[in-house]
């Protein structure tokens, strides 16, 4: 696969995020996924395992942040090489629902907003592994987010160039 082409399967996958689960685009979201994708959140003892449970979770951030954007267009940074892509983003949003805390206790909604850049190297489909790190750099509000948005995602890309 060309690098143009794994470029445009990058944005693509950020364009379902952004389009939110209620979206016909959001089935992009989970055909980039392996069926035994497994998620690591910090604070959880053990990784997300499978599509459905990844996916579960995904529509949960979204009714706890609902206008949470990946700014992609333009990425502050993007390029690849052979195999792999690069991209630096901002990440965007509001809490707006209830979150459940690392220790199982529920969050109240604060309504304050959160600010991260977001760097995230990918192989294309059909080499194994991918990794999302979102790094929190410009706070704006409280720093219970921060350990919640420094996600560090690992995943089997699916090997699946369609969409």
């Amino acid at each position: 696969m060309s690098v143009e082409e794994n470029l445009r399967l990058m944005k693509t996958l950020d364009d379902a995020w952004n389009a939110g689960p209620e979206s016909p685009e959001w089935e992009t979201f989970r055909k980039r996924h392996t069926d035994n994708v497994a998620v690591y959140w910090p604070g959880q003892p053990d990784p997300t395992r499978g599509i459905h449970n990844h996916d579960s979770e995904a529509v949960e951030f979204f009714k706890i942040f609902p206008d949470n954007h990946l700014v992609n267009n333009p990425y502050k940074i993007l390029f690849g090489q052979s195999d792999y892509t690069c991209s630096v983003a901002d990440f965007t949003g509001t809490m707006k629902g209830p979150m459940k805390g690392a220790d199982g206790k529920m969050i109240p909604p604060t309504n304050k907003k959160f600010q991260i850049e977001s760097w995230r190297p990918y192989p294309s489909p059909g080499i194994p592994f991918f990794l999302t790190s979102f790094v929190y750099s410009k706070p704006s509000g409280p720093s219970m987010y921060a350990p919640f948005l420094s996600v560090i995602h690992t995943s089997i890309y699916k090997s699946r160039g369609q969409v």
